[in-house]
């Protein structure tokens, strides 16, 4: 793979350039492109994978359509979360992506000065709250009907058992023996998880342009710990702004990672939840409505639950999705999840108080 001839599909200025893979990314591989010349780096390179993704042309007309429609609105000031967006450069070709021996990648401007935070602070839950919920508001004079469905049936609950279940026939002895207590957990909640997901999408709750992938890595921060923006919009296509909230909570409220193989010490942190909802409505109170309010509810619990469910699915596949560092990591992981949603479970009094408090 030779980066440096990749790097010259697009319209970059002629120099010396030095690659470093940026690992944290669980599908696509990603590279942090600096200029030795100036010691800055400037780009941001990365392959877009091709098996989650299979309609490119679609998923990178979303993030011109997006990035068009939110940059128009940061020039004119009428943000205030949001700082900047990362520049989509483009190739030589005028296309938004090259493929390359199959592959095909994208490059993006570099963001001087931003940070990812994994601290799961007051503060940082509170800056997250407030520009996912100013990203999503300022997406929603938007027509959802513009934007491909890039994943089809990114967050449905019957389509995610009926893998689940194609996975439990078809696993090997050993993994189903290591994961038969976590088996069992998914099919007790098969019901109300599937309960939750109807009330979620009920026909009465609108259809939003939503990130989809709203989680803690997502925001980056500046030195001082502020806000500054919401990156990876691989998964950004019509959906439900209630998902968007409790995929933000299931990283940013939790104790720990979703990685981390200490189980027992997973649990709910109730202020870090209040911290980013509390912005979060601040940002979206003007067009938010009492439907959606009342499906973040079902949307704390269920978030969690069908991300344990992917990852266990992913498991007894053999790990085809996710990437993974050792045999049992998506084990671990769907482990972590299913624990945070019976810590989720247990706090449901208060988090219903706090959001119908907030709301009237």
């Amino acid at each position: 793979m030779n980066l440096e001839a990749i790097l010259n599909s697009f319209r970059v200025p002629p120099s010396n350039y030095r690659f470093d893979q940026v690992h944290h990314g669980l599908i696509n591989q990603s590279y942090k492109v600096t200029d030795l010349s100036s010691g800055q780096p400037e780009y941001f390179l990365q392959s877009i994978d091709t098996y989650v993704f299979s309609n490119i042309d679609g998923l990178m007309e979303n993030i011109r359509l997006v990035l068009e429609h939110i940059n128009y609105k940061l020039s004119a000031g009428t943000l205030k979360a949001l700082k900047v967006l990362p520049r989509l450069v483009i190739s030589k070709k005028d296309s938004p992506y090259v493929k390359v021996d199959g592959a095909c990648w994208r490059l993006y401007s570099f963001i001087e000065g931003a940070y990812d935070r994994q601290d799961r602070s007051i503060i940082s839950a509170g800056e997250a709250g407030k520009l996912y919920g100013e990203f999503i508001s300022s997406l929603m004079d938007l027509d959802p009907s513009l934007l491909t469905v890039t994943i089809p049936r990114f967050h449905d609950i019957g389509w995610r058992f009926e893998q689940f279940n194609t996975a439990c026939s078809t696993a090997s002895v050993e993994r189903k023996e290591k994961s038969c207590e976590t088996i069992e957990f998914a099919h007790r909640m098969e019901s109300k998880m599937k309960k939750s997901f109807s009330l979620i999408t009920r026909e009465s709750v609108p259809i939003r342009i939503v990130h989809n992938d709203a989680k803690l890595s997502n925001v980056l921060f500046d030195e001082h710990g502020c806000g500054l923006t919401v990156v990876d919009y691989d998964t950004i296509m019509p959906g439900y702004l209630s998902l968007d909230v409790g995929d933000s909570l299931r990283t940013i409220a939790s104790s720990l990672s979703e990685d981390d193989p200490h189980i027992e010490k997973v649990t709910f942190n109730i202020d870090l939840f209040k911290a980013y909802y509390n912005s979060f409505y601040q940002a979206v109170r003007s067009t938010i409505l009492p439907i959606e309010i009342h499906s973040i509810e079902f949307s704390a619990v269920y978030m969690p639950f069908i991300m344990g469910l992917r990852m266990l699915t992913d498991y007894l596949n053999n790990d085809i999705y996710y990437h993974t560092d050792y045999d049992d990591h998506n084990l671990v992981r769907a482990k972590n999840q299913f624990k945070l949603v019976m810590e989720i479970e247990s706090q449901s009094d208060a988090i219903h108080e706090f959001i119908h408090e907030l709301s009237t």
